[in-house]
């Protein structure tokens, strides 16, 4: 088995001939005529996570999917779940549940949601309950073309996230989808790689940016943290561009407030997770102008060093960036005529 989580923008050709086939075995033109949400309009799943059998076939598949809602009138950010399907000869074999897992980890720990939530028939409460899935009693309103109504079809459940999940209460759907549109449009298919290619059950996209900042006598900003050394930077939040995620990491891990730039390079890094998780972390990098320092919005856990180009390539603890900080300063040096930037 083998599972891949992907921004469905970024689906080949051949995954979505997969994923068609896969959705006709599970769902053919009987059942969804019956189906008693036929009617509705369902929002698309940003990302997916697809299973493959040792045949290479596409087996399973769970779509994910972020909307900014609100809790008794409270604005959260809420995870979902959908378009579950398993194909009728595979079943009980545990493909979806894996599937769910890698789904619900990616919802939790890097879309960092309040709590996620999915609506199912009757009978699957029980699957979905062996995974911590909670019974959602209250109200669940959604909008739709003809305007704000209250979803009665299917059972509720929610699933705990940043905050416990709630059993009552009114929850909204009215948010937009959280979404990165530069980010999900982005080609990353010739850029240099670093790392141990995914070669495990499970992978994840993280869309990422760093910032080459630098003082006037040309040493450059590196942050220790409790897992290594690195550049400023790190994982965009949901809705954020590249340059909003180098600006605020800046502020947060070196109490500095900055001007981005434009992007240098990119790259990625594969890097495996303490619990098995293959994470594909898509670097972008960019220029950075120190404005002024604010140490007020640094966040505790960073150390801020300042390194010469070439001690900060051998200090960082990703290839991806130390060949980054190598890559920026050659184009640096280079006669004024023929830099990039």
């Amino acid at each position: 088995m083998r599972l891949e989580l992907k921004p469905v923008p970024e689906l080949s050709d051949d995954e979505r001939r997969a994923l068609k086939a896969l959705s006709a075995a599970v769902y053919p033109a009987e059942v969804t005529a019956a189906s008693p949400g036929r009617h509705l309009k369902w929002a698309p799943p940003d990302y997916g996570v697809l299973v493959w059998d040792e045949t290479g076939s596409l087996v399973s598949y769970v779509g994910l999917l972020v909307r900014a809602g609100s809790l008794d009138d409270s604005a959260v950010r809420i995870g979902g779940i959908g378009s579950v399907k398993t194909h009728p000869h595979v079943e009980g074999r545990g493909y979806a549940s894996a599937a769910i897992r890698l789904a619900t980890a990616a919802l939790n720990d890097d879309h960092r949601v309040e709590f996620s939530l999915l609506v199912c028939r009757d009978h699957l409460l029980p699957f979905y309950s062996r995974f911590g899935w909670l019974d959602f009693t209250g109200r669940l309103f959604v909008e739709q073309p003809a305007g704000r109504l209250e979803f009665t079809i299917n059972r509720p459940m929610v699933l705990a996230g940043r905050r416990p999940a709630p059993r009552d209460g009114t929850i909204d759907l009215n948010g937009a989808l959280v979404t990165s549109p530069r980010e999900s449009t982005a080609d990353w298919r010739d850029v240099p790689l670093f790392g141990t290619r995914p070669g495990g059950r499970r992978s994840i996209v993280r869309p990422s940016a760093y910032a080459f900042v630098q003082k006037g006598d040309g040493r450059l900003a590196v942050v220790r943290a409790i897992d290594g050394v690195f550049l400023p930077g790190g994982g965009l939040e949901d809705g954020e561009t590249p340059e909003e995620a180098v600006a605020r990491e800046a502020l947060e891990e070196c109490g500095l407030v900055v001007r981005v730039g434009a992007c240098v390079s990119r790259a990625v890094q594969f890097v495996t997770t303490a619990d098995g998780l293959t994470v594909e972390k898509r670097c972008a990098f960019f220029d950075a102008r120190i404005e002024r320092a604010n140490p007020g919005g640094m966040l505790p856990g960073h150390d801020t060093r300042w390194l010469h180009r070439a001690s900060a390539a051998r200090a960082l603890s990703h290839e991806s960036q130390g060949w980054a900080v190598r890559d920026w300063t050659k184009v640096r040096q280079a006669p004024r005529g023929r830099r990039l930037s």
